[in-house]
């Protein structure tokens, strides 16, 4: 991001692909939005839309264009349950020469702008990226946690430092992921569902 790079992160929800880049910019002091990409998520939803309040129509700039006319940070999240328009959409801004179209006009993006999207390629629902697009970032896959870092996060999850259920539930963690990538098994387990089960145990 420092280099001026507009960045893409795969991995398991719940290991801190949002939160990551939440802390940069927030340590940076740099203004961002946040956008959920829930199915169904259409240009409209990134572009704006068309509004009547009080008997006036007026279109209301989205979050995702404010971002890139203004040159903030935007957080794209689950970017690969977009609906194909949207897609369409975010590459005009990701290509030469780097122009986002709100409500039909051009405007050029602000040169400080820079997007982070983040995806599961094994969620229900979504779609596979195409190349093209994904070219468009620098690209890193983030994998299951190792033993020690999924500790550290259960813990502050609120798992007891002594929790006598601790180290089968991290082995048992370890092996439905090898298992899951392997192929072997279709359910994907995440951290954001060991903190589940850490809060069910602890709460009786």
């Amino acid at each position: 991001l420092d280099a001026g790079k507009h960045i893409s992160l795969c991995g398991p929800p719940g290991g801190g692909k949002s939160t990551a880049p939440e802390q940069y910019f927030i340590q940076r002091g740099l203004p961002f939005v946040v956008v959920n990409g829930d199915a169904g998520l259409r240009r409209r939803d990134l572009e704006g839309s068309v509004e009547l309040v009080n008997g006036t129509t007026h279109f209301s700039v989205a979050d995702m264009a404010a971002a890139a006319l203004n040159g903030w940070g935007c957080i794209l999240n689950e970017v690969n349950a977009c609906d194909a328009d949207a897609l369409l959409w975010l590459n005009g801004i990701l290509e030469t020469p780097h122009r986002v179209t709100i409500h039909g006009k051009s405007y050029p993006v602000h040169k400080d702008f820079r997007l982070v999207v983040t995806y599961n390629a094994g969620l229900v629902g979504t779609k596979p990226l195409p190349q093209s697009f994904k070219d468009r970032f620098a690209s890193f896959k983030l994998g299951f946690p190792d033993p020690t870092f999924l500790r550290k996060l259960m813990l502050a999850k609120g798992m007891p430092m002594n929790a006598p259920y601790a180290n089968t539930m991290l082995r048992v963690a370890s092996a439905l992921w090898a298992a899951q990538e392997k192929g072997t098994i279709r359910y994907q387990l995440s951290p954001r569902r060991l903190f589940d089960a850490v809060f069910y145990v602890e709460s009786g």
